[in-house]
């Protein structure tokens, strides 16, 4: 039910809310005031109805009044006396008068009443009365009256009832009604009975037994009817001093029903029968005039006492009424100023919002009230605050981003530029690389020539030993061998001579070859560098140049091989340069002493015992020039293969630095991928910023 409720509330707005809750708490009251001014309504209609009763008792008291007087003097009139006649006819026009005015409230009132029919036949009985009563006896008149009296009575009783006097709610009216339609008529009808027997028997002035038994039992009932009065009136007096202005007139109609009881038994019930009829119906008529003037003054006073009640209620009602309206007003008022102010709170709470979504971090929601809505309100300020301290930990933030990302902008660029000049480097460096496997080709064909030449030299030393052996076998043939030394001579100075020219060849081999190992070193230590430089930029890069950064290593490696290697040949070229020197030396000596030979070849016949000697110096000449040939061509065998190490190793720096190139360009794209990635940072970081520029803190 609650979980209902909840969704409906959650469904309305403000106004629809309070509309409801304002409808749901008027029910209630309009229910309570309903009901409370349906009974203050009833009771003032009920005022009023009695009121109306005590109107329409009023002239049915005055026809039983002249009804009762009329029996009297019928009575009278029928024992003989006719002096009554012209008083009887004042009578009937008195009751006439009594009718009509009964006829005029039964007119208004007995349609509520219900007092029609029962009016009707009293009326139709009245004037059978008026017309029958001279032809009656005495007895029967007198009972004839007494039977209408008795039905005006039972009328008299029903219009109480129907009017609700009978059931009067306050007990100073309820006695008071109880005097005008049971005591004051009851004691006027005791009162007026004995009255009219009174007059038949003063008038035949004779008391039989049974008119003295039933006037002692009327004198009963008027001594009871009076004492009733005495308590009702008393009663009335005790529950509302008002009703103490009834005194002059109760003690008045006291008085005299004592009186005129003193009287009826002193002259009726004694028997004596001495006052003249005309006397004590006078004197009984007093007194039934002074308890009618006391119901009029009880009837007045009823209606007065009925007013002050309807006024009462009616002020009651009004008071009720107005107390609702002002509590309905006031509640209404409260409602409106709740009303206002939650519309209000929201309103503010409202604004600040709007202006927070705004951008205008520095509002505060400012709050009057203090109901829970203020917790609200200090916790969006919090909110706000809060808020506010974000956006300024996001501006720095942004601030610093946009920094970031303009140094990563910018690193990334230079990285870029690096890698660029890096690929570009190691383009080079492949470029070179493959000029130097083509060099380390050329180097080792050279070389393999190199060595095939001293081999050459080898062999054409080794011939020459041989000739010298069998120069210094032959030594003793004579000059015939000398002419054959000579020719020898000769092709030892053309073989000199080709050997020469070879070790030139081979000496500027081997310049050239130091020239590479020195471009090998040069290429090696740029290579080192470049590693170097790429390192520090990858350095810079972070996690992106980790891949970059391997690739420098491998590449700092070759260089370090490739400058191992050029160092190794540079060694060995070294060493193959000195010995190259030494056979050039020796091969100049070979030559100065072949031409001095040759010089010496006219000189050999006187000379010829020192050909031995000479033959023997070439000889050892020529085993030292073919042991160098040996070990040259030992060196020339190991740089050659120094240099087709190095070529193999050009080739694998080759490969080595187009697998640099390639991971260079690949580190290149990553560099742009990277560069944009900065570059659409950057981009944000402004939009951020931007963003976060509309918020006043």
């Amino acid at each position: 039910m609650s979980i209902s409720l909840l969704n409906v509330m959650n469904r309305l707005n403000y106004n629809q809310k309070f509309t409801l809750i304002g409808i749901l708490f008027l029910i209630p009251i309009a229910f309570m005031s309903y009901s409370l001014t349906s009974e203050i309504q009833k009771t003032i209609k009920v005022g009023k109805n009695e009121q109306h009763g005590v109107a329409y008792l009023k002239p049915v008291h005055q026809l039983l009044i002249a009804v009762q007087k009329h029996r009297g003097l019928a009575n009278a009139y029928l024992n003989g006396d006719k002096s009554q006649e012209a008083e009887l006819v004042k009578l009937e026009k008195e009751w006439q008068q009594a009718a009509q005015a009964i006829n005029e409230q039964d007119a208004l009132y007995g349609a509520a009443f219900g007092t029609h029919s029962a009016w009707s036949g009293l009326e139709t009985r009245l004037s059978m009365l008026q017309e029958e009563y001279a032809n009656l006896s005495a007895e029967d008149s007198f009972d004839k009256h007494t039977a209408f009296i008795d039905d005006l009575l039972t009328f008299n009783s029903a219009v109480s009832d129907a009017s609700e006097l009978t059931l009067d709610p306050e007990q100073h009216t309820y006695y008071l009604m109880d005097m005008l339609v049971q005591r004051l008529p009851l004691l006027t009808e005791m009162v007026s009975r004995t009255r009219g027997q009174a007059m038949g028997t003063l008038v035949r002035g004779k008391l039989t037994p049974d008119e003295k038994l039933d006037y002692m039992i009327t004198y009963d009932h008027i001594q009871s009817a009076a004492t009733s009065l005495q308590k009702d009136w008393t009663n009335a007096s005790v529950y509302k001093e008002d009703v103490a202005a009834l005194k002059e007139a109760y003690t008045n109609a006291a008085q005299a029903v004592q009186q005129y009881g003193s009287l009826f038994s002193a002259e009726i019930l004694s028997g004596q029968l001495t006052i003249d009829s005309n006397d004590f119906f006078a004197q009984a008529t007093a007194a039934i005039d002074r308890i009618t003037a006391m119901y009029t003054s009880t009837s007045v006073m009823m209606h007065d006492q009925l007013q002050q009640r309807i006024d009462r209620e009616a002020g009651e009602r009004n008071r009720m009424l107005v107390l609702n309206g002002v509590i309905l007003l006031i509640v209404v008022l409260v409602f409106a100023a709740f009303y206002r102010n939650v519309r209000g709170t929201i309103l503010v709470l409202e604004k600040a919002a709007t202006k927070l979504a705004e951008g205008d971090a520095s509002v505060r929601a400012e709050l009057v009230t203090r109901d829970e809505l203020r917790s609200v309100g200090d916790a969006f300020n919090r909110v706000a605050e809060a808020f506010a301290r974000l956006l300024r930990a996001n501006q720095t933030v942004a601030n610093q981003l946009a920094a970031a990302s303009s140094d990563l902008e910018a690193a990334a660029g230079t990285t870029t530029m690096a890698t660029n000049q890096i690929a570009l480097s190691v383009q080079e460096l492949a470029t070179m690389a493959d000029q130097q496997s083509s060099i380390s080709d050329q180097n080792a064909e050279a070389m393999t020539e190199m060595a095939e030449g001293i081999a050459t030299i080898a062999e054409s030393a080794g011939s020459a030993a041989d000739k010298a052996d069998q120069a210094a076998a032959s030594s003793a043939e004579g000059r015939q061998a000398v002419a054959e030394t000579a020719k020898l001579m000769a092709s030892i100075r053309v073989k000199s001579d080709e050997t020469s020219q070879a070790l030139n060849r081979l000496s500027e081999l081997s310049g050239q070859i130091g020239s590479i190992a020195e471009v090998m070193t040069e290429i090696a230590r740029q290579t080192n560098l470049l590693s170097l430089n790429a390192n520090i930029e990858a350095a810079r890069a972070g996690e992106h140049g980790k891949g970059f950064s391997v690739v420098a290593q491998e590449v700092k490696k070759l260089s370090e091989q490739s400058s191992h290697s050029a160092d190794e040949i540079g060694a060995l070229v070294t060493e193959a340069a000195q010995g190259i020197r030494r056979a050039v030396a020796a091969m100049s000596g070979s030559a100065a002493e072949t031409a001095h030979g040759m010089s010496s070849m006219e000189r050999l016949t006187s000379v010829f015992d020192g050909i031995s000697e000479a033959i023997g110096q070439v000889a050892v000449q020529i085993g030292e020039v073919s042991a160098s040939s040996m070990q040259l061509s030992a060196s020339t065998e190991q740089v050659a293969s120094s240099v087709h190490e190095t070529s193999l190793q050009s080739k694998v720096t080759l490969g080595k630095t187009q697998e640099v190139s390639a991971s260079t360009e690949e580190q290149l794209a990553s560099m742009e991928e990277v560069l944009a990635s900065a570059e659409a940072l950057s981009t944000t970081a402004a939009k951020l910023q931007e963003e976060l520029g509309r918020y006043k803190l």
